[in-house]
């Protein structure tokens, strides 16, 4: 069996997929701060991805929240940061 796909049909299934995603991170928003290495094995990334979105300038910047000299994320700014990416 082969299945064929348009661009937009590819386009449909991958915003429904991405809706989906968003709205399991929505439903699970109430979490203390994040330090680097939670939010990597939140979002499923390596830390090293984290650190350079903590080192970007501007909009490409992720929120985060310094308590000290240590960097925090909130996790529901992190997803809302995402969702505008």
């Amino acid at each position: 069996m082969n299945i064929e796909f348009d661009s937009e049909d590819i386009e449909r299934i991958s915003t429904k997929v991405a809706d989906r995603v968003f709205e399991k991170l929505e439903n699970s928003l109430n979490s203390p701060l994040l330090d680097i290495d939670s939010l990597a094995e939140y979002l499923k990334v390596p830390k090293s991805w984290v650190y350079e979105k903590t080192r970007a300038k501007s909009n490409g910047s992720i929120p985060r929240v310094m308590v000290g000299k240590y960097v925090r994320f909130d996790l529901r700014e992190v997803v809302e940061w995402l969702k505008r990416q």
